[in-house]
């Protein structure tokens, strides 16, 4: 299983979410993560993304953006709802993922240097449920036996 999905410790959530060692391990990374996101998507200018061909340039990096956030903030999940089943788990990734994709539209639209369009969040919505459906299948393969 991909290190970035594998499951937290099997002990009781309540006893998970007060531990800080796991809060820096499976929090904070999903919180730098979307600061850098953010941070990104409000600069002036914003980030220059390589040629893709017939590709939008940046709906494709929106796509990749949100499809990583959607597997960051599933592992926070994973670690604070423990107890959910992993499609609920992943249907919050998403909807947390493409809220804060929209919630970044609205940000630039107020901001005079930068626009807001409503296929970027189309973008940030399906590259987290393409992420999803990556981890739904990563986490249901059979396992080995060690």
């Amino acid at each position: 299983m991909p290190a970035l999905l594998e499951s937290p410790p099997s002990e009781p959530p309540r006893a998970r979410s007060s531990s800080s060692g796991g809060f820096f391990l499976y929090v904070v990374p999903t919180l730098l993560y979307i600061g850098a996101v953010f941070a990104s998507g409000i600069m002036r200018g914003g980030p220059a993304f390589p040629s893709l061909g017939p590709l939008p340039r940046d709906k494709v990096a929106h796509f990749v953006a949100f499809g990583g956030m959607a597997l960051v903030v599933l592992r926070t999940v994973r670690f604070t709802m423990g107890e959910l089943r992993l499609r609920t788990q992943l249907a919050v990734a998403v909807a947390v993922a493409s809220v804060l994709g929209a919630l970044l539209e609205l940000v630039q639209a107020a901001l005079p240097f930068r626009d807001a369009e409503l296929l970027d969040w189309v973008a940030d919505t399906l590259g987290a449920l393409a992420a999803a459906a990556f981890a739904w299948r990563a986490l249901r393969l059979p396992r080995e036996p060690k």
